[in-house]
């Protein structure tokens, strides 16, 4: 328990707290104009943070070897009598994105952790259509890599501090869109962009999760990794500008 600290932060605003044994003005109290001080919330509150490993290397090293696979899949050089395997290959991607997901969301960081959770379920649906692999299931496909696809556009709207992060979600959009053309017209033209663009989303995730591992491990960036304005203070500010705002954050506030 040695990793764990406790930082002390002045909360700006307290109402009264009202508890089973908060004493009550009885009527001679009231009749006399007897103040009865109440006791109220101190001042001063715990929040306890846990340093962990960046979960970040982990979501992007499985992306980059899924993505490598069905890459290889739409551009034709795993046939269509491997589907299964290729469903047996890619379905630990979505235990494992959704781990990494799971720790970026106890680091507080909502924006790497919705990009993992959601890449996992992508995982899983491709798994289950290469295993089940329904007739007539193209334009169901193409319907939810489009959708996906504006669903990381808003994501990569919001995400402009993490360079990395962001040629990912761009290699991400162009993938998912050719590949939802592919589904929708069955050409083999869009298969192959759709794959070469899933190819080059597997070189990108590499440099991004060995990038972010090194920078982990060694505390300093040895790759460029792009961090600008908030990313860039979470790496080099001091412990105060990571606390600053914690009494409004998720798990502190009383409501989502």
């Amino acid at each position: 328990m040695k990793d764990i600290k406790r930082y002390y932060i002045p909360v700006r605003k307290w109402g009264v707290a009202m508890t089973a044994n908060t004493p009550k003005h009885s009527d001679s109290e009231a009749a006399t104009g007897l103040q009865v001080q109440e006791p109220t919330i101190p001042g001063i509150t715990t929040v306890t943070l846990r340093p962990i490993a960046s979960p970040m290397p982990l979501g992007l090293f499985t992306l980059a070897i899924a993505s490598a696979v069905v890459s290889a899949v739409e551009v034709g050089i795993i046939p269509e009598s491997s589907f299964r395997a290729v469903s047996l290959i890619i379905a630990p991607a979505f235990l494992l994105q959704l781990v990494a997901a799971i720790f970026a969301f106890l680091s507080r960081d909502t924006i790497a952790a919705t990009v993992l959770a959601s890449f996992a379920s992508t995982w899983l649906v491709g798994a289950l259509a290469f295993f089940i692999n329904p007739p007539d299931i193209g334009k169901a496909l193409g319907i939810y890599y489009f959708v996906f696809s504006i669903f990381v556009l808003l994501i990569l709207s919001l995400a402009k501090s993490k360079l990395v992060l962001s040629a990912i979600m761009v290699c991400a959009v162009l993938r998912f869109v050719s590949s939802g053309i592919y589904e929708f017209t069955n050409s083999s033209a869009a298969g192959l962009v759709a794959g070469i663009v899933g190819f080059v989303l597997t070189i990108v995730a590499l440099y991004g999760a060995h990038s972010l591992l090194a920078e982990d491990v060694t505390g300093r960036a040895p790759f460029p990794v792009g961090r600008s304005g908030m990313a860039r203070a979470a790496m080099e500010g001091p412990l105060s500008q990571q606390l600053e705002g914690l009494e409004h954050s998720a798990g502190v506030r009383r409501t989502l």
